[in-house]
């Protein structure tokens, strides 16, 4: 674990909070109804150290919620990856290329959002900043620099958008700063013993078009980016900015399918005045407009993505694969941000069974390993709020979802076969068997899940995705025994042997009973596929696909579950569409796989209709708040990295 040599500080505003218990089950009432006294808190800490440009120097930052780093009034770096306090992170940085001899003035914005939501760990009254400037490796100093405190009174009206995921940057250049005092608060941080990246940013002034009452912008990409710009008109002149992933001419539809409304205001000082933004929305289009003439002299999109690079690159002619490569490959870039977030616009926020098809295909893609490590070791430490583990990692809301706890030995043995690192395996194998254990609890005599009603069976997403799947899962109908979370159930003892035996770790042995219970309950042996219940003669799509998926149907019934699946091509949701390609590929099927990713009725839809980034369904209007950027649809990526390497160059070697 690291040690920081300085001590945290805060504001006289939080200096007497006491923290707020946010973490329990979902089903849970929280503890007390006790909310956040501070929200949308916006603070500067500044101050002087003293530097020589023959040296080098370095600093070891991080802040509860998010800081930016300004050193000498040029943007460093931003941060950081959000944790809980017992387990959290913070950034490295060498800030030698920003220093000038002698005084160099260090000024740190910091946020707090207040709010429960999926982006951070918010909500619970912990507010602080932490830093360590070292000199030729030796500590030169900590937050004892920061001599200036002033809280950013700009921010107003306080609307939030998406599920409350962000507040609105509406700004008034009119309202003063407000002194606060620098307080040290309570340390009840504990810190991760590596460094995670800073995120990276790029900067790209976009052509603006103008228009009749203001300027107009297509980037002609879907990117998570902040605004800044320079801008002049009358002092308290309104003025209007709107984005979207969508437009007709130059009407943006700000007003966005995904339950977003990109909408924000600023109100002029009658001088010279810069916007910056400080958090990131997700869009393509812009327009900045005004009742009264205005003049902006600089418009500049500050893009955010964990650093990027091709460690693969497709390499065939084939037209239609490279479009839905390309599709998901910048989904991937301009989605995964300090995590894996689910989409970069309403929700925000990383989710287990997401993180299944976007962590993988991220690592294929880039050859990055450690953003999945600490995405693993980030959801193993939700068992300090239940065994079960928790559907959205490190943040204050609280959701459980059944089918994605299961898949967490699929994620660590996705890590250790690319990765080979056996340490960090091992480390998570008590997390898996913690996990197994909670789910035992549901078991029949036979081993299989009944009743599990304590999460939620997601099954697939959008309900009108689910293939007409008829188990009854809300626990309106007891004795409910169903078939994709037993699968899941009997495919996670499936990998985590396979794990334990990779690592000369005993395996529990379970597997076999659960596949010998699960083909004795499910599988029709008149028709030799898989129903959704032993009641039921209804056959979905994921009935079958997930089986193949695990590689447990039985020899004889192989033919006829293949043929059902090819007959039922996609009709699930995108996320699911992993598993159906992956259960045919096992199946050694690849030419109905390359048949479903080249089929203009998914992938190749999404471009029909405009995408740049891969969509959170198969078109727009099957979902009634459909994201336009859900890095969960990018599973031809996995598809053609495992089972058509051949179709990939490696532009390492």
């Amino acid at each position: 674990m690291l040690s920081f040599r300085s001590e945290p500080i805060t504001t006289s505003d939080f200096y007497n909070l006491s923290p707020i218990n946010i973490f329990k089950r979902e089903k849970e009432p929280y503890k007390s109804n006790e909310l956040s006294a501070q929200y949308n808190y916006h603070v500067n800490f500044s101050g002087y150290f003293s530097a020589k440009t023959s040296e080098q120097y370095s600093i070891i930052i991080s802040a509860d919620d998010y800081y930016k780093l300004y050193i000498n009034d040029k943007y460093v770096c931003q941060g950081v990856r959000p944790a809980y306090h017992t387990n959290y992170n913070y950034n490295i940085y060498d800030i030698s290329g920003y220093l000038k001899e002698g005084q160099n003035h260090i000024r740190v914005h910091v946020y707090y959002q207040g709010l429960i939501n999926r982006v951070w760990v918010s909500g619970d009254n912990r507010m602080m900043l932490i830093c360590d400037i070292y000199k030729n490796g030796k500590h030169l100093a900590g937050t004892e620099i920061f001599t200036h405190c002033e809280k950013i009174n700009g921010y107003f009206n306080n609307r939030t958008t998406g599920y409350d995921t962000q507040f609105l940057e509406d700004f008034d250049f009119n309202l003063c700063n407000e002194v606060k005092t620098i307080c040290k608060c309570e340390n009840e941080y504990t810190f991760h013993s590596e460094p995670v990246p800073a995120i990276s940013v790029e900067k790209i002034h976009p052509e603006s078009e103008r228009c009749s009452n203001g300027y107009f912008i297509d980037t002609h990409q879907e990117l998570s980016a902040m605004l800044s710009l320079k801008i002049r008109g009358q002092k308290f002149q309104k003025i209007r900015i709107i984005r979207g992933e969508e437009s007709e001419g130059k009407n943006v539809r700000y007003n966005m399918r995904c339950n977003c409304v990109y909408e924000n205001f600023l109100i002029l000082s009658g001088e010279n005045d810069f916007f910056e933004e400080f958090d990131y929305q997700a869009f393509r289009y812009m327009k900045i407009e005004s009742d009264l003439p205005f003049e902006i002299d600089d418009i500049v999109l500050n893009v955010r993505h964990n650093k990027f690079s091709d460690a693969v690159v497709l390499d065939c002619d084939d037209h239609k694969l490279t479009e839905v490569w390309n599709l998901c490959r910048n989904t991937l870039k301009y989605s995964v941000q300090e995590t894996f977030v689910d989409c970069p616009t309403r929700e925000k926020g990383e989710y287990l069974g997401d993180f299944t098809v976007s962590g993988l295909a991220y690592m294929y893609i880039t050859g990055n390993y450690n953003i999945y490590k600490r995405t693993l070791i980030d959801f193993a430490d939700t068992q300090s709020v239940h065994k079960s583990l928790m559907a959205v990692g490190a943040c204050s809301y609280m959701q459980e979802i059944a089918d994605f706890s299961l898949m967490f030995p699929l994620q660590v043995w996705n890590y250790y076969k690319l990765s080979g690192d056996k340490q960090t395996a091992l480390q998570l194998m008590s997390v898996i068997d913690r996990m197994l254990e909670y789910f035992s609890a549901f078991e029949r005599a036979d081993g299989l899940l009944q009743d599990m009603n304590d999460k939620w069976n997601l099954i697939d997403w959008p309900e009108n995705l689910r293939d007409g799947y008829d188990a009854v899962t809300d626990g309106s109908i007891k004795k409910v025994c169903h078939n994709v979370l037993n699968a899941h159930y009997t495919g996670a003892h499936i990998i985590r042997d396979k794990i334990a035996s990779s690592l000369w770790v005993k395996c529990s042995g379970k597997a076999k009973k659960l596949i010998n219970s699960f083909n004795r309950e499910f599988l029709d042996v008149r028709r030799n596929i898989y129903t959704d219940t032993s009641n039921t003669r209804h056959a979905s799509l994921h009935s079958n696909a997930l089986p193949l998926f695990y590689e447990f149907v039985p020899e004889n019934a192989l033919d006829s579950v293949v043929k059902y699946i090819s007959g039922k091509r996609l009709s699930c949701g995108v996320f699911f569409s992993y598993f159906v390609l992956k259960g045919l590929a096992n199946a050694n099927r690849k030419d109905i796989v390359m048949d479903l990713i080249k089929s203009g009725d998914y992938w190749l839809n999404m471009i029909e209709e405009g995408a740049t980034t891969t969509f959170e369904a198969w078109g727009k209007d099957q979902k009634w708040n459909t994201s336009l950027c859900h890095p969960w649809a990018c599973s031809p990526i996995i598809t053609i990295a495992e089972d058509f390497p051949d179709l990939l160059k490696d532009t390492c070697k």
